[in-house]
């Protein structure tokens, strides 16, 4: 590099792993966290890429086409193994509208959003295939995609039916009412455009001197343009997906598929890991589990910090909401990258309203790295906190422009303290093929925990990773899922305790009343930390009269408890996941249950029930379903309840039934309702079942898998005696 001319050179030496994350969240957030890094292009080193467009009367033949493949093939000297040839129509215009202000309480985004989802149900395409963005105006452009030009013509030639543009406007204000569109207005007469995107693997690749201008030619004998552009594409994972798949690349299968096993590693460190240690951890993991050198196995090391600030003028938990608060955490994490220089993936930030606490970890492959963070934090962090408040007070302004949140979340906030702890974990993550593991994986993660020595603190997971990409991804999940994946085994499995308690609340519990229960449970269960695992849920439930002609409702009662189901959430703005309704079949009273995250939310449900406003819409909704139904009257109970699911993981517990009986006593004494259910969970399936089920089953604990397989000789010995036999004789038979 110095004959070169170059004065400084820098390497890093690093490895990407096709993990996905350890603990996935219940709600997805609003940009994607995981620490799965895109997969390996299927291309890789020196690309050419060529992009034939322009507007077309009919469809490039199959003829033209060819002809294109066979030209860039002789142009550039590759074979058929090293070009993708895609084709799409476009159709592009501006749709005349008035978006709704933001004192109606709908974002550009939510605008848009919906706006999308009406042109896919009244053109029957797929959401994917539209694009939509705002202009200077204040104008929505479209550009719809499709694979063939006749598909663009049929869309073009709905686009301008005179009763398109109503009913347009119709199916969009029945999300929001103030959405206005005035007319539709196709670019150049409705002109349809192609594209042809050429990819190359240019690595082998012979190139002649004038390939470009032949393929410029030929484009132009279509009458169309032609750009060309060559590049190099490197394997290294982008820190940040992009919104819509901009290439026509498919993405390698990871280099581990199926049920995997994850190992992860802890210990806290004063300067990086040498390789010799990193290679002793796995040599004990490969070691303890039982696998073969060939086996395929991957070893990453990240680095991490972690500490706590403090946030004055946050708005109280009940005043601020999940989206707000999802937001305002989004924005923390990305101020923090810019300011410290680490990718907003790195830096996982979690904010309690009630406290003002904000905890964070902020990791990097590299050991001096994440010093230097540590160090930015520590050294002045009078400054960073100043620093820190102002940037985050302006990218908060630039989404209240946006109108994607409100100055009244953040007016008044400012941190006024950081706290870094002085400690760097180092955290090696091992993952395997579950198949190739020969050792009871118990026992060897016992191993490798006393063998890696008191420094490192070891834990386990078993996932499932499929090599199987979505098609078509929808925008909206599928009633019911279709995957073809099999499902991943339990988080815990053997004998556990399911736990379930219930109490009237004015108002949320707190993290620490919720921490306090699971150390009892911990305790009195006598397991270690992590065994248990909670689920805190809130509750408000009440009854409907629904008014209805029986003898004109030709459906079910099923189907009259899926249209209440569908009403409530419409209304209320709840999933309908977090709805049951049931309809007691003699008196046809409704009762509902309604569940939220936080006692105040139920709180809101209730009191919204209560008004007439509500209710009203509720009915019109439901007759909109049903016309027989004529009239609604809600009844709200008064109480709300707070649910808390906790399962226990009592393999190790020595009297599941006494730990039991005292965990009920002591949360009895705090005023909950307690159901405990033990039971064996095994991640075995049934191998051959009975054609004819028992007359009555009688356990829950399903067969586990015989210790001895293959053929067997079973010897069946009978006496008569009068005492039971001596473990002497026992011994003597065996």
């Amino acid at each position: 590099i110095s004959d070169l001319g170059f004065e400084e050179a820098d390497s890093k030496t690093m490895f990407i792993t096709s993990m996905p994350t350890a603990f996935p969240t219940r709600i997805p957030t609003s940009v994607p966290t995981t620490t799965m890094p895109t997969s390996r292009p299927s291309i890789t080193g020196a690309i050419i890429s060529i992009e034939i467009s322009g507007e077309v009367t009919q469809e490039l033949s199959s003829e033209e086409l060819k002809n294109l493949t066979e030209t860039v093939k002789e142009q550039y000297g590759i074979s058929d193994e090293e070009i993708v040839l895609v084709t799409t129509y476009k159709l592009s215009g501006v749709l005349d509208v008035s978006l709704p202000l933001p004192e109606d309480g709908v974002t550009e985004e939510e605008a848009l959003e919906a706006l999308e989802e009406s042109l896919s149900e009244l053109l029957g395409i797929h959401p994917s295939q539209i694009e939509l963005s705002i202009n200077e105006n204040g104008d929505v452009e479209y550009v719809i995609t499709s694979d063939s030009f006749d598909d663009a013509s049929s869309i073009q030639e709905e686009l301008e039916k005179e009763i398109f543009v109503s009913n347009l406007e119709n199916n969009v204000q029945e999300e929001i009412p103030t959405f206005e569109i005035e007319e539709i207005i196709s670019a150049e007469d409705g002109q349809i455009e192609v594209e042809v995107a050429i990819t190359i693997d240019a690595t082998d690749a012979e190139k002649k001197d004038n390939a470009d201008d032949v393929l410029i030619n030929l484009a132009k004998d279509l009458d169309l343009d032609a750009t060309i552009e060559e590049y190099f594409l490197t394997a290294a994972p982008t820190r940040l997906p992009s919104a819509v798949p901009t290439t026509s690349i498919p993405s390698a299968t990871p280099t581990l598929t199926g049920t995997v096993l994850i190992i992860s590693l802890s210990s806290s460190v004063e300067e990086e890991l040498t390789q010799s240690e990193i290679d002793r951890v796995r040599d004990i993991v490969i070691d303890s589990y039982g696998l073969d050198l060939e086996d395929p196995i991957t070893t990453t090391v990240d680095y991490s910090t972690t500490g706590t600030m403090t946030i004055e003028g946050l708005p109280s938990a009940s005043e601020l909401s999940p989206e707000e608060l999802e937001t305002l955490e989004d924005t923390m994490e990305n101020t923090l990258s810019e300011l410290l220089g680490v990718p907003t993936e790195n830096i996982e930030l979690i904010i309690d309203p009630e406290t003002g606490v904000v905890t964070y970890t902020i990791s990097s492959p590299n050991f001096n790295e994440t010093q230097t963070i540590l160090d930015q934090l520590n050294n002045n962090p009078e400054t960073f906190v100043e620093e820190f408040t102002d940037a985050l007070t302006e990218d908060l302004e630039e989404l209240e422009n946006k109108g994607i949140i409100s100055a009244d979340v953040f007016d008044e906030i400012s941190i006024t303290s950081v706290d870094a702890d002085e400690e760097i974990i180092a955290d090696i993550t091992v993952v395997i093929d579950e198949d190739d593991v020969t050792k009871s994986q118990i026992l060897a993660e016992n191993t490798v925990d006393v063998l890696v020595g008191e420094n490192y603190e070891v834990s386990s997971e078993i996932t499932f990773i499929s090599a199987a990409p979505t098609f078509v991804p929808s925008i909206s999940p599928s009633a019911m899922p279709t995957t073809i994946f099999p499902t991943s085994l339990p988080t815990i499995t053997g004998d556990v305790a399911i736990v379930e308690l219930t109490k009237p609340v004015t108002k949320s519990l707190t993290s620490q009343e919720v921490e306090d229960i699971i150390k009892q449970a911990e305790e009195l269960f006598e397991v270690n930390a992590g065994d248990v695992e909670a689920d805190v849920n809130y509750v408000t439930t009440g009854t409907m009269t629904i008014d209805i002609d029986l003898d004109e409702f030709d459906g079910t009662l099923e189907d009259l408890e899926q249209s209440i189901l569908e009403a409530l959430s419409e209304e209320l703005g709840v999933h309908e996941k977090d709805i049951k309704v049931s309809i007691d079949p003699e008196t046809n009273i409704v009762t509902y249950e309604l569940t939220s995250d936080s006692a105040e939310d139920s709180i809101d449900l209730r009191t919204a029930l209560s008004t007439d406003e509500v209710v009203d819409a509720i009915a019109s909704n439901l007759n909109e379903l049903i016309p027989e139904v004529s009239g609604v009257e809600i009844t709200p109970n008064y109480a709300i309840e707070v649910e808390i699911d906790l399962i226990v993981d009592t393999t190790n517990t020595p009297s599941s039934t006494n730990s039991t009986e005292a965990f009920i006593n002591v949360i009895e004494e705090l005023g909950f309702g307690v159901e405990v259910n033990n039971t064996f969970i095994t991640a075995l399936p049934t191998f051959a079942p009975s054609k004819i089920p028992t007359i009555s089953p009688t356990t829950l604990r399903p067969t586990m898998q015989p210790s001895i397989t293959g053929l067997v000789v079973v010897v069946e010995v009978s006496m008569e005696v009068k005492t039971q036999l001596t473990s002497e004789e026992e011994q003597n038979l065996t």
